[in-house]
């Protein structure tokens, strides 16, 4: 249920006070402008109602909206005026269906809001229901600024939801309803171009943005009504409002400074997320509304975002956002020239007796609380993301372990989950000194250390980490296939071989290190089974090379945060039984057991599986011994209860799997979330 029994009774009635000034209240701007050039298409149907009007002798300002505004309010209205004929009262009836509707988006946006943050509800019923600017604008002003924003927060609700098409549609409406709208289109577009997990989504989602712009905005163009009355709206030139004047006929535009700038840097940032992506947003429109001149119905842009922020801030962000809405019912609306309305065919002119000085100084206030909530917008959402850390090095995970131990399986389940266009793979084999053609390598040179050439494995991560090998004429031959920059900015590097825990320099380049240790028998089965699959690849001394590594390098798993441990679930049957498909169990120590707990919980009451927990009581290491078969659904599931944000690391199209690799891909996911969010500095 979207609103609980608790918060219905406020919810309802704040809702039939809406309804009430509905009803009972008549904006002078609606009066004048908006409701006279619907009733007008009304009485006077056309395919081109803005020459129409003007036609009409109706005013070039009357509705500087495009068809899709114009197409919003028709329904109601209409429905409305059918209704208002017995009594006579068309007009008036056709002014409530005109504001029904800003009701009717009123509440889209409430639900809107309440999927976005979900078990938020009383928050939404308290900082957005119940907002003052909201009610003075919608309801008591009676602007329309409503529509556009609850049209775009559809558009950033699908995009969230990875649908394209459909997000990609709704921004192209909102424009339409309002152009100004079009100052944001540039985000959503960097945001799918740079995120490469969402890389399949920016065909579909440019060709539905592009159709609805031609389709709505630029076909229009043909009606000189609408060139008048919406291209050439006043409105435009507000962009302009705020300039520093160099010469008498120079100046320097501060609006489209500012916008390019942060264009900019959106660009530069190179990855970015979906709570980046609406913070960034919210902080575009705050300051455009900032840098114009002051207009009620604008300060509605930037609402849901910073309500967004709000309910997830402090007290003191809280109140500072809180300020902000209600100053301008102060210092704007009283003032303003549609500062009239009628209640009851009673007018009524609700001015303040604040002096032009009292006045400037209140809005001084305003526009200070505007900068420092800017501020804070940027450094709690912005520069403190747990993504945006990623921008300045890819999230690096090593992988080491015997012969066959399963090293380039995890690799694959781990690019299942993340996607190869986010991944890229680094393999020590692929560090020989003296040997360059794969075919000639033999199988004691891969555990001997001095054939591998660990400094320049290490020399090549760090290059590709600062994004310096598009410079880099000696990074290793594998990679001489890619010299373009383009193929080293990926977001995730798995590297993986024998020994890269060895060194120390190489040890501290990785935010996660994963040692493997398969118990004997299962690792000398995988490496038959391997022998078997690779024609021509003969590994005589496959068996003695498993134990020689354990004997020389497996004290690699005291550097290692995760260490993964596999064995049969029964070993008496291996003699007599296939091997392939036998059950299998697994230990999992973590260096850091923090999050240990939950998860045992959840794959117990989930999962169903049989698991022993032990945590260290002197360096809160933890041991869990893991069995039993796991559905990948229900793997799926559990990362879903126990990862923040999972949707934002993992591959809009994910491949999870079952039992025991299914449970290594969550735990490596845990432990990306837990670096992510508490390891890695800005």
């Amino acid at each position: 249920m979207l609103i609980t029994n608790k918060n219905n009774f406020v919810f309802l009635i704040v809702f039939f006070i809406k309804l009430i000034f509905i009803i009972s209240l008549v904006p002078s701007i609606q009066e004048i402008w908006f409701v006279d050039f619907i009733k007008n298409s009304i009485y006077e149907p056309s395919l081109d109602p803005w020459s129409n009007y003007l036609m009409q002798s109706g005013d070039p300002l009357g509705f500087p909206y495009g068809p899709i505004m114009f197409l919003t309010f028709i329904p109601i209205s209409l429905l409305f005026k059918f209704m208002g004929n017995p009594f006579g009262m068309e007009d008036y009836f056709i002014g409530i269906g005109f504001r029904l509707t800003l009701l009717l988006f009123d509440l889209i946006s409430f639900i809107v809001l309440s999927k976005l943050l979900k078990n938020k509800t009383k928050e939404i019923i308290f900082f957005y229901w119940l907002s003052p600017l909201i009610f003075f604008v919608t309801y008591i002003y009676g602007q329309l600024d409503i529509i556009p924003t609850t049209v775009v927060l559809i558009a950033y609700y699908l995009l969230s939801k990875n649908e394209f098409r459909n997000s990609g549609c709704f921004f192209g409406l909102a424009v339409a309803t309002k152009l100004s709208f079009a100052l944001i289109l540039p985000f959503p577009i960097i945001y799918l171009w740079q995120n490469k997990r969402l890389s399949r989504g920016i065909k579909p989602f440019l060709n539905s943005l592009f159709f609805i712009l031609i389709l709505f905005v630029i076909t229009p163009i043909t009606s000189f009504g609408y060139r008048a009355m919406v291209l050439s709206t006043p409105e435009k030139a507000s962009l302009l409002w705020l300039n520093f004047q160099l010469t008498e006929n120079l100046k320097i535009f501060i609006l489209p400074f500012v916008f390019f700038i942060i264009l900019y840097l959106v660009w530069r940032i190179k990855r970015s997320n979906f709570t980046f992506l609406t913070s960034i947003t919210g902080l575009v429109f705050l300051i455009s509304t900032l840098m114009m001149p002051p207009s009620p119905g604008w300060y509605l842009w930037a609402l849901p975002f910073l309500i967004v922020y709000q309910i997830n801030t402090d007290i003191n962000g809280k109140l500072l956002i809180s300020l902000f809405t209600t100053l301008p019912i102060l210092i704007i609306f009283p003032n303003d020239y549609f500062s009239e309305l009628k209640i009851l065919d009673q007018s009524f002119n609700y001015n303040t007796s604040i002096n032009n000085v009292n006045e400037s100084i209140i809005y001084t206030i305003f526009i200070s609380l505007g900068v420092l909530i800017g501020i804070r917008l940027y450094r709690e959402t912005i520069q403190n993301n747990d993504y945006y850390k990623l921008n300045k090095k890819a999230f690096t995970i090593g992988i080491t372990g015997g012969p066959s131990s399963g090293k380039t399986i995890l690799k694959e389940a781990i690019a299942d989950l993340i996607g190869d266009h986010s991944l890229l793979f680094i393999r020590e084999n692929d560090y020989y000194k003296w040997i360059k053609n794969p075919l000639q390598k033999q199988s004691n040179q891969s555990l001997n250390l001095k054939s591998n050439d660990l400094l320049k494995l290490n020399s090549d991560l760090e290059l590709i980490l600062n994004k310096n090998t598009i410079n880099r004429k000696t990074i290793n031959s594998s990679f001489s296939q890619y010299q373009n920059m383009k193929y080293f900015e990926k977001d995730f590097i798995v590297v993986t071989g024998y020994n890269v825990f060895l060194p120390d320099a190489l040890n501290k380049l990785f935010n996660i290190k994963i040692f493997l240790e398969p118990d004997i028998e299962l690792n000398e089965n995988w490496l038959k089974a391997k022998n078997k699959l690779n024609i021509g690849f003969k590994n005589y001394e496959g068996l003695k090379n498993i134990k020689k590594y354990f004997d020389l390098y497996s004290q690699q798993n005291k550097s290692a945060d995760i260490i993964f441990s596999l064995s049969y679930v029964n070993k008496d049957i291996l003699s007599y039984k296939k091997t392939q498909n036998l059950p299998l169990k697994m230990n999992v120590f973590l260096k850091d057991g923090i999050y240990a707990e939950n998860l045992s919980k959840a794959l117990i009451s989930i999962c169903g599986v049989k698991l022993n927990l032990n945590i260290s009581n002197i360096n809160f290491s933890a041991n869990l011994s893991i069995e039993g078969d796991i559905w990948a659904e229900d793997i799926k599931f559990v990362a879903s209860r126990l990862i923040p944000n999972l949707d934002e690391i993992i591959d809009s199209e994910p491949k999870w799997q079952s039992n025991i690799i299914g449970l290594m891909q969550l735990i490596i996911l845990m432990q990306i979330a837990y670096v992510m969010k508490y390891k890695i500095k800005n």
